[in-house]
């Protein structure tokens, strides 16, 4: 087993595991009610493969909760409300964050690779597609480059994030490339439909044509918003061939 190192770096609490010799890190971000502990369970297929992996905690999420942020999905607005404050001050401090990393002695010299579950996925597509963050290869599992659907009146109510809404990553699809991407989801995910995972491989495929193989897919029959094994195999597979 890997040793898990305790760390707060700018303010953020995270892990930092960390295989004999790695070929480069993940920074692994956890979805909407998840923490740092709960990625760094399922880190073990990346650190088989040589990588190390980082995992924070995203604001209001774990030991940066806040009582009035359940993330209870049966609590539509405030779970909607709780997200997307997440998901605009971490992509915020995360760019600092990486870089805080990247100077760190164990972990000089490493290309950065991206994993992210749902939430964490989403936050992933807004660093690349704004240029925030530049990984070598990313692979965001149960997510998508839109925003969770929400309702008229929620938009309404927070005119602050309606640019989100209307103009989502995939709008900017040029800025990905040539950053390798896979998406890997559930056939049958309840949270974020595999639509909307396919329409966004579909909307950054024109960006890719000339890529090599870049931008892949993979589906699993039979899963919904969850994250096996053979999930995350096959995400730790994608992010140590491209870290060569």
């Amino acid at each position: 087993m890997v040793p898990k190192e305790r760390l707060y770096l700018d303010g953020v609490p995270l892990l930092l595991a960390r295989p004999e010799r790695p070929r480069g890190w993940v920074l692994f971000l956890h979805g909407a009610g998840g923490s740092k502990e709960r990625t760094a369970r399922l880190a073990a297929p990346f650190h088989a493969r040589g990588l190390a992996t980082v995992h924070p905690d995203a604001p209001l999420h774990g030991e940066r909760a806040e009582e009035r942020w359940r993330f209870d999905p049966k609590d539509r607005a405030n779970y909607l409300e709780g997200v997307v404050r997440a998901i605009a001050a971490q992509v915020t401090e995360l760019p600092r964050l990486a870089a805080a990393l990247a100077a760190r002695p164990e972990l000089a010299d490493l290309p950065l690779l991206a994993a992210g579950a749902s939430m964490g996925g989403y936050v992933w597509h807004e660093l690349i597609s704004r240029g925030l963050l530049r990984p070598r290869a990313a692979a965001i599992l149960i997510s998508s480059g839109f925003p969770l659907d929400a309702p008229p009146d929620f938009i309404e109510a927070h005119p602050e994030w309606s640019e989100a809404y209307a103009s989502p990553p995939v709008t900017r699809a040029a800025a990905y490339p040539p950053t390798p991407l896979l998406h890997l989801h559930g056939a049958r995910d309840p949270v974020v439909p595999l639509a909307r995972m396919e329409e966004t491989v579909a909307a950054l495929r024109p960006a890719y044509r000339e890529r090599d193989g870049r931008l892949a897919q993979i589906v699993f029959e039979g899963v919904g918003h969850e994250l096996p094994e053979v999930m995350l195999e096959q995400a730790a597979g994608w992010l140590a061939f491209w870290s060569r």
